[in-house]
């Protein structure tokens, strides 16, 4: 391994990694290709905080825990998203929550934030509501993928594009 500036690894075996800490990259890449910041992540809506946050709600909707690096990415790309305090508050409690039933529950007011920003940018995706849950969250698709019950409940609710 070689390091190449600060925050960047050079390895032999081809995995390209970004965080906001270390990146790992392919022998033979320039220099310019590896560079990147957090939250420069452009996947289905074009926009790394709403992206995250989708990537999140589909972990939960799968009935998988929220890791910590999921976590901690989307605590840095709601920073750089400028998040009003309280929403930055509900994503400190989803941070802090340890099991899958707490952090579902933190989730509803992340939601909260996360479609109000989405509203004011004027994003591509669909906003879904769970009557039982009694919360919205985001989707990039119509197919509802309810993050609140997951397997077991995982069609409850209806979406509409924003």
């Amino acid at each position: 391994m070689r390091k190449l500036l600060t925050g960047i690894t050079k390895v032999s075996f081809g995995l390209v990694l970004v965080t906001s800490v270390t990146v790992w990259a392919h022998d033979g890449e320039s220099h310019e290709k590896m560079t990147h910041k957090a939250g420069d992540h452009k996947g289905a809506t074009n926009d790394a905080f709403v992206d995250s946050y989708l990537k999140m709600s589909e972990s939960l909707a799968s009935d998988k825990k929220l890791s910590e690096f999921d976590l901690i990415d989307f605590q840095t790309k709601a920073k750089a998203a400028k998040l009003p305090k309280e929403a930055m508050a509900s994503v400190q409690k989803l941070i802090s929550a340890k099991d899958i039933k707490k952090q579902r529950k933190a989730f509803k007011k992340v939601s909260a934030a996360a479609v109000t920003y989405a509203e004011s940018k004027k994003l591509k995706v669909f906003k879904a509501n769970c009557p039982m849950a009694k919360a919205d969250w985001l989707q990039s698709k119509a197919e509802v993928r309810n993050p609140y019950y997951g397997a077991s409940m995982l069609s409850c609710g209806s979406s509409k594009e924003l």
